[in-house]
Parts: structure tokens; C-alpha cells; sequence
């Protein structure tokens, strides 16, 4: 049986969540292959987690925040804010952080 179809907007916050993700690893001052090995997960199946290829599952989710000192909280809500306003979405498109999303959505709200 296979997994069920991602929509559009799921499919987007994936990747944010990913590229969330991503960002506090480096800024943990460690690489994805070091939490890889520390998770016991696989390099490519940590790559396709930080890239949007594949689901994370909310426990690896919560693992990889914990060995970064990442808050999963915080980091839904930046992949949340990003998905729901198409001004973060045009950053993305342009490589720019999560981060950069945050404050394109600030900026545009006042």
C-alpha cells in the first residue's frame, strides 16, 4: 500500500520544515551527518528529511530539535507563517532563509 498523496500546501510545509531544520543544525555549529549519526538514521534518509523529498516523522522531528537545541515549536511556526503567506513563499523561491520569510511577513503585515 502506498502513502497517501501530499497536497500542494503539505508538500511546501515539508520542505520548510526541512529547510527549518536544516538551518538549526548549522546554527547548532554541527553538519546533518554529524546528527545523523548521533540519531542513527541514515545520510540519505536525513538528506531526503532536510530537503522535502520525504515525510519526517514527528519523532525524528523532535529528536533532531532536541540534539540541535532546536525548539519544534518554533520551528513549525516559521515553516506555518511561510506556508500561509505567499510574500515568505516568493523568498523561497529566491533561496532565502526561513528566517528572511519571517521578516519579508513582518514587514508586509505592518
Amino acid at each position: 500500500m502506498s502513502a497517501p498523496k501530499q497536497s500542494a500546501r503539505a508538500a511546501e510545509f515539508n520542505y520548510l520544515i526541512g529547510k527549518a531544520l536544516k538551518e538549526e543544525i548549522a546554527r547548532g555549529g554541527t553538519t546533518a551527518k554529524a546528527v545523523s549519526k548521533l540519531l542513527d538514521v541514515e545520510e540519505a534518509v536525513m538528506s531526503r528529511y532536510l530537503n522535502g523529498k520525504r515525510q519526517i516523522p514527528i519523532t525524528v522531528f523532535y529528536d533532531i530539535c532536541s540534539a540541535v537545541g532546536g525548539s519544534p515549536g518554533e520551528i513549525v511556526r516559521r515553516a506555518a507563517v511561510a506556508v500561509d503567506f505567499p510574500s515568505a513563499l516568493t523568498q523561497r523561491q529566491q533561496g532565502g532563509s526561513v528566517a528572511q520569510q519571517q521578516q519579508s511577513y513582518g514587514a508586509a503585515a505592518r
